[in-house]
């Protein structure tokens, strides 16, 4: 018997159970597994769910630990570096210290040898002036035996000219002993020069900010070697002759610093008794600098001791002076005296 589709719809609204038992004839195994899908995606959230709060927590807890840790290392950082800075602090404390005393034995023993070679030099005048004052009253009375006793005047008057040609001589010997004595003088003097550029040296670069910090920020002097490799580079690109490499190595001091913005270089001649000749040395060698690095580049000239022409001089080439303590620019009528210098 066949069942048409609107009998077979009428049957199934009059009979409900009908309608239950067709779709699971129909649908049963189907709807069996979706239900199973349902509760399995269920537990898969719910076991996403509690993993991901898991990994949240276990996150959360490693982050406060890293945290801490980084907090410990860099506390333990501090401190380390804090004790370097003391111990480079007291190290350098106790090198200026040293050098001060070895400064003042030097200078009490340079000014014991001054005071030694004066006394000996005045009494070495007070015999000469009395050997001279002896040769004159024995000219002058050889002059007035001659006068009186006309019989021996020419015996006389040879005798006087012996006298005399004594005492030239001896004059002569007093001129010479003079003159070494200048020549020893000027010696000094030049000795004095090389070691007070020496010694004003060494305190230009321990002490860089002291000095240079009126011409430029944060100075830095540079070393030989790396002076060395600036200009090796400089006669590989052929911006240096021979003997031009030869000029800027003999610089005495080279500073580094920042001065307008950009890196500036000084070129510094030292000595105790400044001249003409340091002048033009700093002035040839900052351009060779200024040739080398293509940056600013200036003439420095440090001492103790400076004429006002040179001083002028200097103001007028654009040289900057360092002179005992007190920098002199050339952009103006400036004077600084630097207080903190050592």
């Amino acid at each position: 018997m066949t069942i048409s589709r609107d009998d077979l719809l009428r049957l199934l609204r009059e009979d409900p159970t009908l309608a239950e038992e067709l779709r699971d004839v129909l649908f049963g195994r189907e709807l069996r597994l979706i239900a199973e899908i349902g509760e399995q995606l269920r537990q898969v959230t719910q076991f996403l769910a509690t993993s991901t709060r898991e990994f949240d927590r276990r996150m959360e807890e490693m982050r406060r630990e890293f945290q801490e840790q980084i907090a410990q290392l860099r506390q333990e950082f501090q401190e380390q570096i804090a004790q370097l800075r003391q111990e480079f602090r007291q190290a350098l404390e106790e090198t200026r210290q040293e050098f001060e005393r070895r400064m003042e034995e030097m200078r009490q023993e340079f000014r014991q040898a001054l005071e030694a070679m004066r006394q000996e030099f005045q009494q070495q005048m007070a015999e000469l002036r009395a050997e001279i004052r002896e040769a004159a009253a024995k000219a002058e009375e050889a002059r007035r035996r001659a006068e009186e006793v006309h019989a021996e005047c020419d015996r006389r008057i040879s005798e006087a000219w012996v006298q005399i040609e004594i005492t030239q001589h001896k004059f002569a010997e007093v001129l010479e002993r003079l003159d070494a004595r200048e020549r020893q003088w000027a010696g000094l003097a030049q000795r004095y020069s090389r070691l007070a550029g020496l010694v004003l040296e060494l305190r230009y670069r321990l002490h860089p900010y002291g000095f240079f910090g009126e011409i430029v920020r944060r100075p830095q002097w540079v070393t030989g070697e790396e002076l060395e490799d600036l200009v090796e580079r400089a006669m590989e690109a052929g911006l240096l002759t021979r003997e031009e490499r030869r000029e800027l190595l003999d610089t005495d001091l080279i500073v580094r610093g920042i001065r307008e913005g950009k890196r500036t270089w000084l070129a510094v001649e030292v000595s105790g008794v400044l001249d003409y000749d340091d002048l033009k040395r700093a002035v040839r060698r900052s351009q060779l600098l200024e040739r080398i690095t293509n940056e600013p580049a200036i003439p420095v000239i440090a001492g103790e001791l400076c004429s006002e022409d040179l001083l002028r001089e200097a103001k007028f080439q654009g040289v900057w002076v360092l002179l005992d303590g007190r920098t002199y620019s050339p952009e103006g009528n400036s004077e600084h005296e630097d207080d903190d210098a050592p």
